[in-house]
């Protein structure tokens, strides 16, 4: 039992990490064979686009380019672009032509790219309260573009798992990246067929000390279109090592993880970037040992909001400390949204 119980509590410091996977893509809309960036300093046009990729930009009437971003391919600052069908609030720029601006979010105005990065600004253990600001209209805006306790930033990158070191036992995927601000763990995972499903979580480099867990049923961290109202749910028994500790079902080690997902408002998300038109998806993942929820074992809880807009993905999330199932909750565990 004992062993049992270490093995729990060291899911539960993995777990945040995973409620956070889908926020790990910073997507863009492709546009050939351009060269990769972060800033629009890299790219000889001077203009990065939100995609990971250098663009050319076409000037407009007054010097600027097309699109309305700075120079260096990061939004203005003179508010959101307004459209006749949809509240205010819409996705900086063009994103490289992606998206149609119709509050569904399709798979193919979030396509990945392998390689592509983005700065993201991180607080954990601070007062954040997700529900946003509700305005007389009904609209509903939230706010994370002021300072928060302990931020810091950092870079999360699109990254090929057919280059890792545990390639040979997630066949089939084709994306990884980190799981968070608190750790250097990746998440191991497949796009596609209307979803991002989650397959595994490892260390970056192998080791005795390395981790190594897969689910037996991929978990859906992110099913398409992302639209109020629709829902995704799955679970998956996990196994394998992490950090020198077994999860296995022969020890009595391995445990579940529930995710149930909703698309469950939408609205307005300011950021450092900028200012977008997001739906927000709230997940919550249950955790809980092989033996279910039998007296003496451990379970936990976490629930997770992704800020989702076209073209960038999820551009900020916020996540509840254990054992929250509600997501009415004003102190999180981590906060984390899109910078400069």
């Amino acid at each position: 039992m004992q062993q049992n119980r270490r093995a729990m509590r060291k899911s539960l410091e993995i777990g945040m990490g995973a409620a956070f996977l889908a926020m790990a893509i910073f997507a863009g809309c492709a546009e050939g064979q351009q060269a990769t960036c972060r800033v629009g300093t890299e790219c000889s046009s001077g203009v990065c686009g939100a995609n990971g990729l250098c663009k050319d930009p076409e000037p407009n009437v007054d010097g600027g380019s097309v699109d309305g971003s700075r120079p260096d391919g990061s939004p203005t600052d003179s508010g959101p672009v307004t459209d006749a069908s949809k509240p205010d609030g819409t996705t900086p720029g063009d994103a490289g032509g992606c998206g149609n601006r119709d509050g569904i979010i399709d798979e193919s105005e979030n396509p990945s790219v392998i390689g592509a990065s983005a700065t993201y600004k991180v607080s954990t253990e601070t007062d954040f309260d997700p529900a946003g600001t509700k305005a007389a209209n009904g609209a509903i805006t939230w706010d994370f573009t002021g300072a928060l306790t302990g931020d810091r930033d950092i870079v999360i990158e699109s990254l090929d798992p057919a280059q890792g070191w545990y390639k040979a036992d997630f066949a089939g995927t084709n994306l990884a990246a980190r799981l968070g601000g608190e750790t250097e763990l990746l998440g191991v995972y497949n796009k596609g067929s209307g979803a991002l499903r989650l397959k595994g979580i490892v260390s970056p480099a192998a080791g005795t000390s390395s981790t190594k867990l897969s689910y037996d049923q991929p978990i859906t961290a992110l099913g398409y279109p992302v639209k109020v109202g629709s829902t995704f749910t799955s679970k998956g028994l996990v196994t394998g090592t992490a950090q020198g500790i077994t999860f296995s079902s022969a020890f009595g080690t391995a445990y579940y993880e529930q995710w149930d997902g909703s698309v469950d408002a939408t609205g307005t998300a300011k950021t450092p970037f900028g200012t977008f038109a997001v739906n927000r998806v709230k997940i919550l993942l249950t955790r809980t040992s092989q033996f279910g929820t039998a007296p003496g074992t451990l379970a936990s809880s976490r629930v997770t909001f992704l800020y989702v807009a076209e073209c960038y993905g999820v551009v900020a999330a916020v996540a509840s400390k254990d054992n929250e199932t509600s997501g009415n909750f004003t102190r999180a565990a981590e906060v984390r949204r899109l910078s400069l």
